[in-house]
């Protein structure tokens, strides 16, 4: 296997609660080399979900899924700019090319100049 090769080992798409998600996320881990491999972990943000995945995979990478990185790019945008502005849709346009290309430095760099029009709470 080439070092710039991803083969995909294993995906999991059941619906089950965050206990028995841990309990089987650790026994697919107990099965995997880990030691010889470079482990992707993809999510969707829930922090119940990175918990258990970081913890049967202690150097797996975290990677966002798309779907939910779009979703939160353009609430950033629409809290910024204004609902369905030009400049709001500009934006999006913009931030998610730079993140099809792989230019993710470049997005949080943008996102650490942007100065927020208002505090929101989680």
């Amino acid at each position: 296997m080439g070092k710039d090769r991803i083969v995909h080992l294993a995906s999991w798409h059941q619906i089950q609660n965050e206990d028995q998600f841990g309990k089987d996320l650790a026994i697919v881990a107990s099965r995997i080399p880990q030691e010889s491999l470079r482990i992707g972990l993809l999510g969707d943000g829930a922090e119940w979900l990175w918990k258990h995945m970081i913890a049967c995979f202690p150097k797996g990478r975290q990677i966002l899924d798309y779907y939910h990185c779009a979703e939160h790019i353009h609430k950033v945008s629409r809290l910024q700019y204004g609902e369905q502005s030009p400049k709001s849709l500009e934006w999006v346009e913009s931030t998610m090319t730079r993140l099809y290309y792989a230019e993710v430095d470049n997005v949080i760099w943008g996102l650490d100049r942007m100065k927020p029009k208002r505090r929101v709470s989680r």
